[in-house]
């Protein structure tokens, strides 16, 4: 597919911006998720080694969909990927056309990318070096879909709106009066899950999937269980801008292009879900099928790194928890999970 609204990738190259600071322990040399140095040390957008285009997509997660390409641990990927909708809306589409709307291939996964050496029960570190956005984005209330479609008023509803974008943009234009701070970030992450059935793309689940988190941003490391030899790593249902829960079913839909790194540890600390830091925080990420238990889960992730990683006794890390660790909402209309994620500062954290 065309790659709409993206500067050439041998001319972007060199023009690089440097300074990106950087949340990866692991792409800083350690082998530890979670360090407590990680995210201190400014370096340069690297080169990528490989590029995946927008047509290298699938839209399940499975262990038998073919790595679209191979690489060794340490690799810097170039991957361009679709809107959520895969093509089925455009710059020119009108409400009407969300009544023609098919979700079979809603979210094109740029991907699977095989990591060598990556096996089952290893982590994988995906460090978010870069993400422009596409020439252009949209939103839509979609009939059935969102937080409040049970509700009369929304039940039926249909609303679509493009928006004007392109990788120099900070802001959009909702309506007259109203702009929305740009904050791009890819809505699918994850790893293939042990199975040979062809799982939807729509809930998060332990390897990653819908998170719609709207945190993991450029800089951001996301470190992800592995379930299967090589992990299958894949990206896309890139978002120019979203709330906490992406409650009307939608964030601001665009193309986008993303440099990461993939980084195999092995032997550091086991997690059963993802878990992310950036500069300044550390993260775990929990689903299920209520809040409730996705923020008693996301607790319990957070007392496991402040006891693995930081030596807290547990009663310790659950009352530092309380009082200094932030839950926030991920997602909220990706039946039949939500997500929710722990953020602490890490500046509150032992060095």
């Amino acid at each position: 597919m065309e790659r709409i609204g993206f500067r050439s990738t041998r001319a972007y190259i060199g023009m690089l911006p440097v300074a990106l600071s950087l949340a990866a322990a692991c792409a800083q040399g350690g082998d530890e998720a979670g360090s407590p140095d990680a995210g201190q040390t400014a370096r340069s957008v690297p080169a990528a080694d490989f590029t995946l285009t927008a047509d290298q997509t699938h839209n399940r997660w499975s262990a038998t969909i073919p790595a679209a390409i191979r690489v060794p641990s340490g690799s810097v990927i170039e991957a361009f990927t679709m809107e959520a909708s895969d093509g089925q809306l455009t710059p020119t589409s009108t409400v009407e056309d969300l009544g023609n709307l098919s979700f079979d291939p809603i979210h094109p996964l740029t991907g699977p990318v095989w990591v060598e050496d990556a096996q089952p029960g290893d982590v994988l570190a995906v460090t978010l070096h870069e993400i422009e956005v596409g020439a252009w984005g949209w939103a839509a209330v979609i009939p059935g879909f969102g937080f409040l479609a049970g509700d009369a008023e929304f039940g039926n509803e249909m609303w679509y709106r493009a928006f004007e974008l392109g990788p120099d943009a900070t802001t959009l234009q909702f309506a007259p009066g109203i702009e929305i701070p740009i904050r791009p970030f890819a809505g699918v992450m994850g790893v293939a899950p042990a199975t040979d059935s062809m799982l939807s793309t729509i809930p998060p689940r332990s390897n990653g999937g819908n998170m719609d988190n709207r945190h993991m941003v450029e800089g951001t490391t996301v470190y992800f269980p592995v379930f299967v030899e090589g992990a299958l790593f894949s990206i896309g249902d890139t978002h120019a801008a979203q709330g906490d829960g992406e409650v009307g079913g939608t964030g601001i839909e665009a193309p986008m292009r993303i440099v990461y790194e993939v980084r195999v540890i092995k032997g550091g600390r086991a997690i059963r879900e993802p878990e992310y830091e950036t500069e300044t925080d550390y993260a775990v990420t929990a689903h299920a099928t209520t809040l409730d238990e996705a923020a008693r889960q996301a607790t319990r992730y957070m007392i496991d790194y402040l006891e693995q990683v930081h030596g807290l006794d547990r009663t310790d890390a659950y009352v530092l928890a309380s009082a200094a660790a932030d839950l926030r909402i991920g997602a909220v209309v990706d039946v039949p999970h939500v997500l929710v994620a722990m953020h602490i500062p890490k500046q509150v954290l032992p060095r």
